[in-house]
């Protein structure tokens, strides 16, 4: 034992400061999940009930429900199956809540991963990235969830970290990291079929590097990734199609199909106006929560800021008044109230620091032609339009259309231009305090998300 310690003291020495402080902002992370535990009741999370339901249905069926099973039907059944089987084994609620817990853990992990082979001679954007990706709280909140979301954003971490040396490397090595990566992305999509961004990105940025002259010789190996993911995933898209005609479904095809009976009488077009996606609204930072940002007129700018950063819908991510009357909500105590007002303006900073990074590294990245760094920014901007145009199509602002937790999945990329936003900031002394206060915006989220979690507030 004491030659094991000794020999850990000496790893531990030739850790340099910047790997240091990632570790820190990784071990940061885990705490503020593992405090989920403790501080957030999985029962109350989104519409636990209706994936309850699902699971259920594979404690007792090795088939596929049908539509009408439950709201949450819609959705492939990979993390639901998997839930049974443990549910089979004994495992309650409690059980599948340190599950996701555990796979938040782990993305922070590779996270960690992607941003050493992204950003490797940047470890001032790793370490500010890691940070953020640590103390977000929309990402702490899912990650105490029982629903899909977890399992999703762990196997679409996994996909995006083996994106970066699938497009690095050449022949045989190309074609093995590709393989991996088609598996990886298609148990994501076997979890739920959000990650189609993230193979539309490594499939435009494999035309880009094709049209600039890559050669069908790096293009082809780069074929494995569909041809694996159709392989793990194909059979149940195709169930879809031969059931139901089509084989992306959504929650709208189910149970829930009557809330829409009217929306579909009304052209696309006219569903939402250019003033919904590019308006405004001010009422989030004097009320962060429901119906601000949508009411009286509905805005996607600053509700999917909110739900990123506060407790939006008031799911119980915070504290609640020990003196307000029992009832599904979440009741917030002045501080809370206070803390989540100063979460979302600093937030919307945060927001707009991500935006000029991602330009920035996308702009970086296709000159230098690091096509594996485009294949992840393609993909978030794919998944950041999958939610704009899942809210514009469906406009029932009641049933929240619009939530920070449908990014995560996807977040890496946009920790990584934060980061690197605040790290180009930095070294130009004209720009030092933008980056200052960028830190300290990043820090009041910490104090939130933080406070949130710690015991003694509840």
């Amino acid at each position: 034992m004491s030659a094991l310690i000794e020999r850990l003291r000496r790893g531990a020495r030739r850790l340099d400061d910047q790997t240091l402080a990632e570790l820190a902002a990784v071990a940061l992370g885990c705490i503020l999940r593992l405090a989920l535990a403790r501080t957030f009741d999985a029962r109350l999370g989104y519409d636990v009930e209706s994936h309850w339901k699902y699971i259920e249905w594979f404690k007792t069926h090795w088939t596929l429900p049908d539509m009408s099973w439950s709201r949450s039907t819609y959705q492939p059944p990979l993390y639901y199956a998997i839930a049974a089987v443990l549910g089979r084994a004994g495992v309650g609620w409690q059980g599948l809540e340190r599950l996701s817990i555990a796979l938040g853990c782990l993305r922070l992990v590779l996270f960690a991963v992607g941003l050493r082979l992204a950003l490797r001679e940047r470890p001032l954007a790793r370490i500010v990235a890691l940070a953020l990706a640590a103390v977000l709280p929309a990402s702490i909140h899912l990650d105490g969830m029982i629903n899909c979301e977890g399992m999703l954003g762990f196997w679409s971490a996994a996909a995006m970290v083996l994106t970066l040396p699938a497009f690095a490397s050449d022949g045989r090595k190309r074609l093995a990291w590709a393989s991996a990566l088609g598996l990886a992305l298609g148990l994501a999509l076997l979890t739920k079929v959000s990650s189609l961004s993230l193979l539309g990105g490594i499939g435009a940025a494999a035309l880009v590097e094709l049209v600039r002259g890559g050669g069908f010789k790096r293009a082809l190996p780069l074929a494995a990734v569909l041809a694996v993911a159709v392989a793990v995933s194909g059979w149940y898209f195709a169930h879809n199609v031969s059931a139901y005609g089509k084989p992306f479904l959504a929650g709208y095809d189910g149970p829930e199909k009557h809330a829409v009976a009217g929306v579909e009488q009304t052209p696309l077009l006219q569903r939402r106006s250019l003033g919904w996606l590019l308006g405004w609204s001010t009422d989030i930072y004097r009320q962060p929560s429901w119906p601000s940002g949508y009411e009286p007129t509905p805005h996607l700018g600053p509700v999917l800021v909110a739900s990123t950063f506060s407790d939006y819908y008031k799911y119980h991510f915070e504290p609640s008044d020990p003196a307000a009357p029992a009832q599904s909500r979440t009741v917030p105590t002045p501080t809370t109230d206070a803390l989540a007002r100063a979460s979302v303006a600093a937030g919307t900073l945060i927001a707009a620091a991500t935006a000029a990074g991602f330009v920035a590294l996308l702009v970086a990245a296709w000159r230098r032609r690091a096509y594996g760094g485009l294949a992840l920014l393609f993909g978030s901007l794919w998944a950041l339009a999958g939610q704009i145009a899942f809210a514009w199509r469906w406009p029932i602002d009641w049933e929240g259309p619009v939530k920070g937790v449908y990014l995560q999945f996807a977040a890496l990329p946009m920790c990584a231009a934060f980061g690197a936003a605040v790290e180009e900031a930095w070294r130009r002394p004209r720009f030092r305090p933008a980056a200052l206060l960028a830190l300290c915006a990043l820090a009041v989220v910490a104090v939130y998300s933080g406070y949130c979690r710690w015991p003694r507030a509840w």
